[in-house]
């Protein structure tokens, strides 16, 4: 007998083939704007063309949200919470962050941040509207920040050495020696951090095709970073402990360069104390790493003779350069 449909739910001499409903009605799928086919309603992008869906209402199905990850190189959304009135992980709370990819180790530590902290890299606007939109009914307040509005390829200008004339501040660039003048008004925030690199490498060594052994050797380097920010100076200004003169402190200078960024951050913020201080950056970097991941290359040298044998030496270069450049932007961006 051939089987009937009733209420939604196909059933054979009135019993159900399953117990609900599966997949989607036809008037729950969206139509694409483009190609004009038809979309599961779960879909933030078209799946036949690629375009952005027009989602009413600006939500979909929230526990089947799935949103497309982002290549390196590819231009994107960046969801933001920059102010919440939730103050504990909730039944509510919870499955929207995993959505995110957040784990229950991360959800509690966000829920303290105070600064601007970045959730999630989406493909589209859509995708952050819909974040968005779910976030909030939860409490929270999040903002969508697009990567071209954090040029993260466009590095702060490095400074060689700063010092106050007449309630100005004379920053001396790096390169260029070129003095630039700010008053002490137009400074509107610091942000401080760390820039760490590391070169690991491997070589295998062989003779006449037998294996002699490898050697590892892995070099890291770390050295302070503090971002200066004016008004009407987006890309900011950036010290590093390298290279930089820390004159500007006079007898206070210390011995130690590490010593010595916290001593000018804190002078900076005693002679102007409307400018805003985050030095949270270490403590995001687990959350950092699952929404903008540190840029990593690998290196070959190829084959190498050596003795009466040849080594093949591979390599690898990570850095967070690119990282905390986009969270001082980030920050810089929500003020």
């Amino acid at each position: 007998m051939a089987p009937k449909f009733e209420e939604g739910i196909e059933s054979v001499d009135g019993i159900p083939l399953r117990s609900e409903e599966t997949g989607f009605r036809p008037d729950e799928l969206l139509s694409c704007g483009r190609c004009r086919r038809t979309n599961p309603p779960n879909r933030l992008e078209c799946l036949y063309c690629g375009d952005n869906l027009v989602i009413d209402g600006g939500d979909v199905k929230a526990v089947e949200l799935k949103i497309r990850g982002l290549e390196a190189w590819e231009k994107g959304f960046n969801v933001v919470l920059v102010g919440k009135t939730v103050s504990a992980v909730t039944d509510d709370i919870a499955p929207l962050f995993h959505d995110l990819g957040i784990d229950d180790g991360l959800i509690k530590r966000i829920l303290e941040f105070e600064s601007p902290t970045p959730l999630a890299r989406v493909p589209t606007e859509a995708a952050c509207r819909v974040i968005e939109s779910r976030i909030t009914k939860l409490g929270a307040k999040v903002a969508m920040v697009s990567d071209l509005d954090i040029d993260a390829e466009t590095s702060p200008v490095r400074l060689r050495s700063c010092s106050i004339e007449k309630e100005k501040l004379v920053l001396t660039t790096f390169n260029t020696n070129q003095a630039i003048e700010f008053p002490f008004g137009t400074l509107s925030a610091i942000v401080t951090g760390m820039i760490i690199e590391t070169h690991s490498e491997k070589t295998v060594k062989k003779k006449k095709g037998n294996y002699l052994g490898s050697e590892d050797a892995v070099i890291s380097s770390d050295a302070g970073a503090a971002d200066l920010y004016f008004d009407g100076e987006p890309n900011g200004f950036r010290i590093m402990t390298t290279g930089f003169d820390f004159s500007f402190l006079g007898d206070a200078k210390s011995i130690l360069a590490a010593d010595n960024l916290k001593l000018l951050v804190s002078k900076l913020e005693g002679l102007i104390p409307n400018a805003k201080i985050f030095s949270d950056y270490q403590v995001k970097r687990k959350l950092l790493d699952s929404v903008w991941p540190c840029r990593s290359q690998n290196e070959s040298k190829g084959f190498v003779r050596s003795g009466f044998g040849v080594s093949l030496s591979r390599g690898e270069f990570t850095s967070n350069v690119e990282q905390f450049t986009k969270y001082s932007r980030l920050v810089r961006h929500t003020l």
